[in-house]
């Protein structure tokens, strides 16, 4: 631009400051008119050394009252005649003002603002003039114009100087540079010195000199210039210019701001440094391959591929690429085509390039290494496509073996157990939901969970090194009774073991496939000369015939190994009636505690029978539940529920008040009766059922020998010490105590004569049958006369008969019980069937 502004301006700014005085020596004023439109436009000067009112002049037509018609006519013939021909115009014509006359010359020419604009530009002398200067001045204001126009377009300040480095013309964006004010007649570098005062200035002018009395220009001097804003950047350059006589009159100078170049320029040699940085020091494969010729884009999929294959060729690697070919240099190998060779599936890989719109982003690729071995890899590409033309490839490739059989084994490791190497519950879970999703029509699974028995006691008495020998040996049994049945063996853990059948016939299959297993598991393990057995329990359950779901199949797998352990049957399928926790009984516990809050809860009561009064001198209360939907709940099913969830403790309160105060109430009816009411396990672990019990004793106002408590035997074992401190504390109370179900736990006879309790209860499953099972008859016997050589009373259950009630009486029994004497009935006909007994 400098170059072009200077060549511009050598032949207008040396006559510029001429002007004035040409003007002013020829009386010349300046004109215009305006051919669209048809706008007159005189410089003030022209109205008031005519004395014509300002502005009166405003179209060629209003001329016409000063000049005579010829005149008049011959001007705009000449006007007219320079637009159609672009030739210069040259009238004078006579201007009659008040009587006066003035001869008025006319010059100038045309200036096409655009395509449809033109205007009509010049000088306009008023009297005689010498012809030859008029001319040269209008020529001067023409280009002038022009040129400044041209020049306030320019973005880079720009000064014309004279000789002595003073300010004869400066464009637009100089002053905006500069302090926004003009600075026509100072010394430029005067100005630049005083506005940006922290540079060092006086070697332009030094250059200045030096371009003055040489004729060489000074190109791209570059000056720093410390700002409050920070560091600008300028480039300078200076440039000589002449006059029509070949001299140097002046200097014209253009000052860029190159601030934001410089600042680019080193931003993309900092990007430049560090992309060559990481393209040298990156641990992945880079590389770029340009197509030559370029690929047209819109070729089918595999005349694309097969032209990339042809055109492209290596122009940018580093050194791990080259290290797939060997030892070698990376300059060896640029203008290579691709290595198709190295890499399988190369062409499908491509296509899907191609398809994805040129790029690929970690792809996994395999190659063979030089020695053989398959590596595995993981690739990104990337096309650049310009216009419909695919013209080059850049993409990084990534060795990721390693981290692959990394991987690899940390899966290995997820899924399966560190011991046995079987696969783990995890594996197993997969399996089933697998299986689950992609199950035919008619096709059935089978679910084995497997817990050995005995293992414990190996493990106690040969050591667990031992016990682990068991658990690896076990595995390939257990797997060897898979040859024929798709599944999978599995270790959950500890000693259990799993088995999933994927596809079965039926259950029975499924049953029969257990008991092999129990077989395989129960043949003898020869460890360090220890000769050892073990025994197994398992559970089977069927999909989808019984459980639809990962979650519930496992569940009835486990309550079926349960069953099977509990009752010592090797083998078991899932049946909901053994399942403790089936959807009825998750249904009953949510209503539970509702029941208790809402007193859907009830008492029945059943009398005890003492054979040496023949008269009731006790009652047992018993629990009931008359669900809203269900009817009545037995206490069988809810009873189990209350121990497991702690309902249990608000349950067994609400039964102690209950009958605490129907005692009372009978009482006040005449009816002199005690009353029992069981305790349970979690009752006796109770610090607070002391308190309860004396608690409602005063509330109710009965007398603490009026209420009994039955106990089992169980109960008491759970924690004898705990239990024994609690019933002493209760007996304390003054409330009797007796033994329920006796029988039928493990007690001890030591702990037996510790206990504060007055009274054994023979469970009814010894009564029922002793008329007719001899050792039923001793056992009741031979509890009658322990009891009572304890000091003991005794109270049989399940008297049914008349036969049984005559015999108890004769074995010296003191109470019995049973349906034969009175069933479980409500208060209102319990309280009618003593009240003959009282009256």
């Amino acid at each position: 631009m400098h170059h072009l502004t200077a060549s511009v301006g050598v032949s207008s700014v040396s006559d510029d400051v001429l002007l004035d005085r040409a003007m002013a020596a020829t009386q010349a004023v300046l004109w215009s008119w305006a051919i669209e439109g048809d706008s007159l436009n005189f410089s003030p000067h022209f109205y008031q050394q005519l004395n014509i009112p300002q502005g009166s002049l405003k179209k060629l037509d209003d001329l016409a009252r000063y000049l005579s018609v010829s005149d008049h006519q011959a001007l705009c013939d000449s006007i007219v005649a320079s637009t159609i021909r672009a030739c210069p115009i040259g009238v004078t014509v006579t201007l009659q003002v008040s009587g006066s006359r003035y001869p008025l010359s006319f010059y100038g020419g045309v200036q096409q603002l655009s395509p449809v604009e033109n205007i009509v530009t010049g000088l306009v002398h008023i009297g005689s003039a010498d012809q030859s200067s008029l001319s040269n001045a209008a020529l001067v204001v023409q280009y002038d114009q022009r040129l400044s126009q041209c020049l306030d377009v320019v973005h880079d300040g720009l000064w014309c100087l004279d000789r002595d480095g003073q300010i004869i013309f400066e464009n637009q964006a100089a002053v905006a540079l500069l302090d926004s004010n003009p600075h026509s007649g100072e010394r430029l570098f005067d100005v630049l010195s005083r506005i940006f005062p922290e540079a060092y200035w006086d070697v332009h002018d030094e250059e200045m000199r030096n371009v003055l009395s040489r004729d060489i220009g000074s190109i791209g001097y570059q000056q720093v210039v410390p700002t409050e804003h920070g560091i600008r950047n300028f480039t300078i350059d200076k440039t000589p210019f002449k006059n029509g006589c070949n001299e140097i009159v002046g200097v014209i100078v253009t000052m860029t701001d190159s601030t934001e170049v410089i600042e680019q320029r080193s931003q993309l040699l900092a990007s430049e440094q560090r992309y060559q940085a990481v393209f040298s020091a990156s641990h992945d494969v880079i590389w770029c391959f340009e197509i030559e010729p370029p690929v047209d884009i819109n070729l089918p999929v595999e005349q694309q591929v097969d032209a990339i294959v042809a055109n492209a060729h290596l122009v940018e690697c580093n050194q791990h690429f080259a290290e797939l070919y060997g030892d070698v240099n990376p300059e060896q190998l640029l203008g290579t085509a691709i290595p198709t060779e190295r890499f399988q599936n190369y062409r499908s890989r491509l296509e899907g390039f191609v398809r994805e719109g040129y790029q690929l982003v970690d792809k996994p690729g395999e190659r063979f290494s030089s020695d053989g071995h398959k590596e595995f890899w993981q690739v990104t590409t990337v096309g650049t496509v310009e216009g419909d033309f695919l013209i080059r490839i850049w993409g990084t490739s990534k060795n990721v073996t390693d981290r692959k059989r990394y991987l690899e084994k940390l899966d290995y490791q997820a899924t399966h157990d560190s011991l046995t190497n079987l696969p783990n519950r995890v594996m197993l879970y997969n399996e089933i939901e697998q299986a689950m999703q992609t199950r035919k029509q008619h096709q059935l699974m089978a679910l084995l969970i497997i817990d050995l028995d005995g293992f414990k006691e190996i493990n106690d008495t040969l050591g667990h090194h031992v016990g682990d020998k068991v658990l690896q040996l076990l595995g390939p049994r257990l797997e060897a009774e898979m040859e024929h049945a798709p599944g999978i063996v599995t270790r959950l853990g500890g000693d259990e073991f799993a088995i999933f059948l994927s596809n079965i016939r039926n259950q029975q299959q499924a049953i029969v496939f257990g008991h092999r297993v129990l077989d395989a598991v129960q043949q003898p393990f020869m460890i360090e000369g220890y000769h050892s057995e073990i025994g197994a329990s398992i559970g089977i359950a069927i999909s989808p015939n019984q459980a639809s779901d990962l979650t519930t199949m496992m569940r009835y797998a486990d309550v079926a190994m349960y069953k099977a352990k509990k009752e010592q049957l090797g083998v078991t399928l899932y049946h909901p009636d053994a399942d403790p926790h089936s959807p009825k009984r998750l249904s009953l516990m949510g209503d539970l505690g509702k029941a208790i809050r809402e007193e859907q809860l009830l008492l029945h009561y059943q009398p005890k029978l003492s054979l040496v009064e023949h008269r009731p001198t006790g009652v047992e209360a018993l629990i009931r539940w008359q669900h809203p939907e269900l009817g009545m709940v037995s206490p069988g099913e809810f009873i189990p529920i209350a121990e497991s969830t702690g309902l249990i403790h608000p349950m067994t309160l609400w039964v102690l008040e209950e009958a605490i105060k129907q005692c009372k109430a009978w009482e006040n009816e005449g009816i002199f009766t005690s009353i029992a009411v069981n305790l349970s396990t979690r009752n006796l672990m109770d610090d607070d059922i002391v308190d309860s019990i004396s608690n409602l004793l005063t509330r109710h106002s009965l007398k603490a020998e009026c209420l009994e408590l039955e106990i089992t035997e169980s109960s008491i074992m759970e924690d004898p010490k705990r239990a024994l401190h609690i019933l002493n504390n209760i007996h304390a109370l003054g409330v009797r105590l007796s033994i329920d179900d006796f029988g039928t736990g493990y007690s001890s006879l030591s702990y037996l004569k510790k206990l504060p309790v007055d009274a054994l209860k023979i469970d009814f499953s010894f009564v029922i049958n002793m008329l007719e099972d001899e050792q039923d008859r001793i056992i009741v016997n031979s509890t009658i006369n322990l009891a009572h050589n304890l000091g003991l009373k005794v109270v049989a259950e399940g008297v049914e008969s008349q036969a049984a009630l005559q015999q108890l009486s004769r074995m010296g029994c003191d109470y019995a019980q049973g349906f034969y004497i009175s069933k479980p009935i409500p208060a209102g006909p319990i309280q009618d069937w003593m009240r003959p007994y009282w009256s």
